[in-house]
């Protein structure tokens, strides 16, 4: 039998992305917020530490099959922009670390 039969496959730049900055945004807008406004490197620090908290906790379920669990990543891994839109909107552009070669051996083995 599979060890991994019936495990959900993920990985901490998913959940990162689509979970936990999705809450971070909408529920804790404030916090979210202060932390933007300090600038680049206050966010990538932030989000490092985050990385860091997720995979601790992801490496503890034993019903995930977490691809990037073993990916070092550094703060400089993380980049942020700000910009703003014509009619003055702030937006914002993160980009998290590469997970494409991983996944690209993982395929192919």
């Amino acid at each position: 039998m599979d060890n991994n039969e019936g495990k959900i496959s993920t990985s901490i730049q998913y959940q990162l992305s689509n979970v936990e900055m999705y809450y971070d945004v909408f529920a804790k807008w404030d916090s979210f917020n202060a932390i933007l406004e300090k600038g680049p490197n206050e966010m990538k620090k932030y989000l490092f530490e985050k990385w860091n908290a997720l995979r601790a906790n992801l490496r503890n379920n034993n019903d995930l099959i977490v691809k990037d669990i073993d990916k070092e990543v550094t703060v400089s891994d993380f980049d942020i922009i700000l910009d703003r839109t014509k009619k003055g909107t702030v937006v914002f552009f993160i980009t998290f670390p590469m997970i494409i070669l991983m996944l690209l051996q993982n395929m192919l083995l």
